[in-house]
């Protein structure tokens, strides 16, 4: 991953620890704007990663709602895991988020290795076979299978 990635996985993981482990109100103030630099800015990536790991129109407009869609997913668990009597911790509610975040930072962690193991064995032709037989315009219509097509990292 890129560098500015694992700052801000490490950001939100701080800012979750934080929630989970200290009583200091201060601190805790803390975590918050630490979860929020390193979580925010990852719904950007993972949606512009995503539609430019995909080909077609068809296949993109089914991950730009995916994406979102999913990401999401967090607002409806929310509503059961940060109910006022568990407050003031909220300690299920925070130990679900540090999990799934850190869910998210591993699928994202093996995404990227998987694009740049994929993109390495179409740099040595391991998929030209794929062309073999094929006119032009059939070799246009394999989208992502195509050989020459490369992951964005």
């Amino acid at each position: 991953m890129k560098r500015e990635n694992k700052l801000t996985s490490v950001s939100w993981k701080q800012g979750y620890v934080f929630f989970l482990a200290s009583h200091n109100p201060k601190l805790r103030y803390a975590g918050c704007f630490l979860c929020f630099t390193g979580v925010v800015p990852l719904g950007p990536f993972f949606l512009s990663w995503g539609l430019n790991n995909v080909p077609g129109p068809k296949s993109r407009a089914i991950t730009a709602a995916l994406i979102p869609g999913l990401g999401t997913i967090g607002s409806i668990v929310s509503t059961w895991t940060y109910t006022s009597n568990f407050a003031p911790q909220y300690r299920p509610g925070n130990a679900i988020n540090l999990a799934t975040t850190t869910l998210v930072f591993l699928i994202g962690a093996f995404l990227t290795w998987y694009v740049n193991w994929e993109n390495k064995r179409r740099d040595r032709g391991d998929l030209d076979y794929r062309l073999d037989g094929l006119t032009e315009e059939e070799a246009m219509k394999l989208g992502h299978q195509h050989p020459h097509f490369r992951y964005v990292q």
